[in-house]
């Protein structure tokens, strides 16, 4: 019998007509990973607050990928996958961390959110994508 490789394509709403597929080994990878975060990261098994929690995550995601903003391995980081897995209660920590200065929040926002206030022109550059996802948080009462 012939198995296909797992593929999994993950369309981003901020980078353009591009688009992120993994397949192979690089999706098992990310399947896996997104697995391991939703099971390790949603146990209640330690008196840690939610920003404690956060916090934790995002100082480890950030220090495992200060050297790239590839999607493909925020996707692939079990740390940003433990922040999605969050879900809303990572919101209000998300967009103070973006109000300090820019960083690449957009794809967990989006999959949280299900939103995408991002406008076409937008695309590609950050500090304006950073601007447009401060604007929709305020105006849906995540931040100041």
């Amino acid at each position: 019998m012939i198995t296909t490789p797992t593929a999994i394509n993950i369309k981003s709403p901020y980078y353009g007509a591009a688009s992120t597929a993994f397949s192979g080994d690089e999706a098992d990878l990310v399947q896996s990973n997104f697995i391991k975060a939703l099971e390790h990261f949603t146990k209640t098994t330690t008196t840690e607050t939610l920003e404690q929690k956060f916090k934790r995550l995002s100082t480890n995601w950030k220090e495992d990928n200060k050297f790239s903003s590839r999607s493909s391995l925020l996707l692939s980081n079990i740390y940003y996958l433990g922040i999605i897995a969050m879900g809303q209660d990572a919101l209000p920590y998300i967009f103070e961390d973006l109000k300090k200065g820019p960083n690449h929040w957009f794809i967990a926002l989006a999959i949280i959110t299900g939103a995408n206030p991002v406008s076409e022109e937008s695309r590609g550059n950050i500090l304006a994508m950073t601007e447009a996802w401060i604007s929709w948080g305020k105006e849906h009462g995540y931040t100041s």
